[in-house]
């Protein structure tokens, strides 16, 4: 029986584009010559981005890719998930501002995004016929190191996690990764790499290029307008912002041992930390649709973590749960949801995939 909690991250990765206007060109296999690792970087890489969000507390960085001639950049939702701004750097060194979200799918972790770059050169796409064993590559801002080339295998065609489809491979990728391109061997996008089990040896899944079809983008919005939760009160506006869920090991002696905890920061309308009272609602079910865990957990001001990123070291509000307090299973795997109250306010729940559940 494992006796910890180890929850994967989702990485920095997605995607987007649909029938509805944006004209992704090539959505169908397009093999061609097979190329040498040198070959597709010298092909791909020009049209690969590295996307760095904006905020006073500190950004994060992701990756994204080119989907068309006029600056269209697919890339995971969840990099630029909660940021107010953002923009994309060019192998190059150009930049360019995000100007709109054209479109997004929080369940496939894509999102659409609108550039400045007018001369982009779009990457082609394969949408079926992904085998078990065949070779692949990645190019993306792996813990911020622009433009890293990666090379692996396909270690798992389809692989089923929760609802969700995913491409596993053993392309390295690290955070930084996400949203950017899983290639195959000929330079097509075969899939968006979008998480890893950081526990794991090269465990890494990409969302299929084919969900891309399914973003519609005829309702573009402002990463400010589509980002910002907020509720009106005495002490002016609150938003949910940076949360991510971590185990933490023994030799971190700042947070409880053997116990899932839940990190995240509250800030206001000028994007400032705050120091709040409140609960945090949790839900833990397994991929059989079990309950195993249901429990609402006060925390205080007191109750704060520092956590240090390549960005700096930031302070978060924790709240913990015990692994003993998890009622045992069916299977490993599981969604955790969890949802944040403060005063009269009620931030929106936010669901994070998780394993190595405890099992019967």
């Amino acid at each position: 029986m494992k006796k910890r909690l180890v929850i994967f991250v989702a990485l920095l990765c997605v995607m987007s584009l649909c029938m509805q206007g944006c004209a992704i060109l090539g959505l169908s296999p397009l093999l061609g010559t097979e190329l040498s690792a040198t070959e597709l970087y010298l092909t791909c890489a020009a049209s690969v981005v590295e996307i760095r969000t904006e905020a006073e507390g500190g950004g994060s960085t992701g990756s994204g890719f080119f989907c068309d001639g006029k600056g269209t950049v697919i890339t995971n939702y969840h990099v630029i998930e909660n940021y107010a701004a953002a923009k994309v750097y060019l192998l190059t060194g150009e930049e360019y501002e995000v100007k709109s979200v054209k479109g997004y799918d929080i369940k496939k972790d894509i999102a659409v995004l609108e550039t400045e770059c007018t001369n982009s050169i779009p990457l082609q796409f394969r949408t079926d016929g992904v085998i078990t064993g065949e070779k692949v590559y990645t190019i993306g801002s792996s813990l911020g190191m622009t433009s890293t080339l990666s090379e692996g295998i396909v270690s798992c065609a389809l692989r089923q996690m929760g609802d969700q489809m995913y491409i596993q491979s053993t392309a390295p990728i690290s955070p930084g990764n996400s949203g950017g391109p899983l290639f195959d061997a000929y330079g097509n996008v075969i899939g968006i790499n979008t998480l890893t089990f950081l526990n794991g040896q090269n465990v890494n899944f990409a969302v299929p290029a084919a969900e891309a079809l399914g973003v519609g983008v005829s309702n573009p919005t402002t990463l400010e307008k589509l980002f910002t939760r907020t509720a009106t009160g005495r002490e002016g506006e609150r938003k949910l912002n940076n949360w991510s869920v971590s185990y933490v090991p023994e030799d971190d002696s700042e947070i409880d041992k053997d116990a899932y905890t839940i990190l995240f920061q509250v800030r206001d309308q000028y994007d400032c930390q705050m120091k709040p009272a409140g609960s945090v609602s949790v839900e833990i079910i397994n991929d059989d649709d079990q309950s195993v865990y249901g429990k609402s957990l006060p925390f205080t001001s007191s109750d704060t973590v520092l956590v240090e990123t390549r960005e700096g070291v930031f302070e978060f509000m924790a709240v913990h749960i015990p692994y003993e307090d998890i009622s045992y299973g069916d299977t490993y795997f599981g969604m955790l949801n969890f949802t944040i109250s403060i005063d009269d306010y009620t931030f929106d729940p936010v669901p994070v995939r998780m394993m190595d559940l405890p099992v019967l």
